[in-house]
């Protein structure tokens, strides 16, 4: 093919309308600058939050996922990793899933009163895990630009996916400092990345395993402040009495009681829910009945100031009063029904008949099946 040939043949192609059009200028410059606003918008910007609970009142760097690049991908690594999370030995979903296992082990197991109850917290642990190739988060602060050199671009604080993937390292972590440790805890709880734990030796071999766990990981360090009588984990203080624990609710010094006010405009019921809600989260966490009244009555306070009626408060508190304690709260029964009523074409009334009555009868099944399993309990 000579010089002409080529030529015509490249023009058969650009001259078809259905693949190219001719230009009347270079569009280079435009699509550089195109391209750059388009990197420019997929930057994840960074802004810190303040721990103003803690001494000093330490920031905590967020890099917001909304809309970045990573953000679908993470949404989509989170879904499949997620349900992994639960099966860690040492795995706390909530508050009442903590004080359900705390309840099984303190009327059954002989503590001894030398023991010490305690919490551990892993510090910085968002953005301190060791680097993957070929990751890098470039972070924009004050005009100023940023490449992240430790941590994983897709473990930052802000990300979907990050709880979960910190739970999981963290559980491949622990086991591997408790199978070496010569004295591992008698207890070992996590809740993402604090743990709580209960240590039945001496006090001098603590701080054996403490500089042990410490020395373990290069970036991954624990921080600890322990007493002998009682500690502080989620919302809930655990204290020490004469070989069992007791535990009643903890706030930290920062909380104003901010409740939604009755004056605002969401819907009655959710305003009308709250302080019955409110009493039966004090009703679960008092394992003894003076702590509730106690915390009751704040809350009484609280709620009165935020403008509810007083009356209304204390017949929540009543009517808590006599709900079971969280010894009796077990997990619920997940029950799950493949279609909902939206979905549902009204139009079609006989099969919205039918399909209402077996709703109606698989709600009668679950009611069922929940006094079957209330009554086994209880025997």
């Amino acid at each position: 093919m000579d010089r002409q040939q080529y030529i015509d043949e490249a023009m058969k192609h650009l001259h078809n309308p259905s693949h190219y059009t001719l230009l009347d200028f270079d569009p280079t410059d435009e699509f550089s600058q195109q391209f750059q606003s388009t990197l420019d918008d997929m930057k994840e910007h960074d802004h810190l939050t303040k721990k103003i609970h803690k001494l000093g009142n330490p920031g905590r760097p967020i890099l917001s996922g909304n809309g970045s690049p990573t953000e679908n991908i993470s949404l989509f690594v989170d879904h499949h990793i997620k349900p992994l999370v639960s099966f860690a030995p040492s795995y706390i979903h909530d508050t009442p899933d903590f004080l359900r296992k705390l309840y099984h082990i303190k009327d059954q197991i002989f503590i001894p009163y030398t023991a010490i109850i305690s919490t551990f917290n892993a510090s910085f642990l968002y953005i301190i895990f060791p680097m993957m190739k070929l990751q890098r988060i470039l972070a924009t602060f004050m005009d100023k630009h940023y490449i992240q050199v430790s941590g994983t671009a897709t473990l930052c604080m802000g990300t979907r996916m990050a709880p979960s993937f910190a739970c999981l390292f963290m559980t491949k972590l622990e086991q591997q400092m408790l199978d070496s440790a010569s004295c591992p805890p008698w207890l070992w709880w996590r809740y993402i990345d604090d743990n709580f734990f209960i240590w039945t030796r001496e006090e001098e071999s603590l701080y054996t395993f403490i500089d042990s766990i410490n020395s373990f990981h290069r970036t991954i360090k624990f921080t600890s402040d322990f007493f002998q009588e009682e500690t502080n984990f989620l919302d809930v203080t655990v204290r020490k009495e004469s070989n069992h624990v007791t535990t009643t609710l903890y706030t930290k010094p920062t909380d104003t009681h901010q409740y939604l006010h009755s004056a605002n405009c969401h819907p009655h019921h959710c305003k009308t829910s709250i302080p019955y809600s409110q009493a039966l989260r004090l009703r679960r966490i008092c394992s003894e009945d003076s702590e509730f009244s106690f915390h009751a009555r704040n809350l009484k306070r609280h709620l009165t100031a935020r403008g509810y009626g007083t009356r209304r408060v204390q017949q929540a508190i009543n009517k808590d009063m006599s709900t079971a304690t969280i010894s009796n709260v077990h997990s619920p029964v997940q029950f799950v029904v493949g279609f909902s009523k939206a979905e549902i074409d009204k139009t079609n009334l006989h099969g919205w008949k039918i399909c209402n009555n077996f709703l109606q009868l698989l709600q009668a099944f679950k009611d069922f099946l929940l006094s079957v399993l209330t009554e086994t309990v209880k025997s």
